[in-house]
């Protein structure tokens, strides 16, 4: 995937709206763009478009719009359509932030396009824009330890006490992350993030 070296950032956070999800395994994207808004959107006001909560403000030297979409997860597309549309923003810089259930809870993944693995929310944003040219930073939250715990039940359930310290790194994680895509590049956050530490330790 090329770059482009200017132009504003689009970073979306994918979740559910209403107090029933906050702190689910589905609503992590939503957890990671607000830890973000904290460091970088301070004093910024939150817009409400037709399919989403937005703010303007600026990091590592660039202009960024950060997206909390307003729909269910599987319309999430709309938002992020929206938005590209009016700011418009490159497919390749759209950052978008999600659970993955194929990841360790905790574990990071950068990824420059690519399929949607199942996420409904990623389905959604590569059906309505027309392309799957766009960043994911993928969440680990982790398989049901019960096989017969059903998928759509675990995503929407919340993280347990014992996961609290993975996923409080995981946030903290993929906050850097981002910055280091802005300002470095998709390949430099590849390197930083999608190593495997034992595999390098040699364990």
């Amino acid at each position: 995937m090329k770059q482009d070296s200017d132009g504003s950032w689009l970073l979306v956070g994918l979740g559910n709206v209403g107090k029933r999800y906050t702190g689910t395994r589905h609503n992590i994207g939503f957890s990671v763009l607000d830890r973000w808004a904290e460091k970088f959107g301070a004093g910024a006001v939150r817009k409400t478009w037709s399919h989403s909560d937005a703010l303007s403000t600026s990091a590592s030297g660039s202009a960024v719009v950060a997206c909390w979409p307003s729909t269910f997860m599987n319309l999430s597309g709309d938002a992020v359509q929206e938005l590209a549309a009016f700011y418009r923003i490159a497919p390749n810089r759209i950052v978008v932030i999600h659970d993955d259930i194929d990841l360790p809870c905790g574990k990071l993944r950068v990824r420059p396009g690519g399929g949607d693995g199942g996420q409904k929310g990623v389905r959604s944003i590569i059906e309505r824009t027309g392309t799957a040219d766009f960043i994911r930073i993928k969440v680990g939250v982790g398989r049901p330890p019960d096989p017969r715990f059903e998928v759509a039940d675990w995503v929407l359930s919340k993280f347990s006490s014992a996961e609290a310290g993975a996923v409080e790194n995981a946030i903290e994680g993929a906050v850097t992350a981002i910055g280091v895509i802005f300002e470095r590049g998709v390949k430099e956050a590849q390197n930083q993030f999608n190593r495997d530490p034992k595999a390098d330790s040699g364990v």
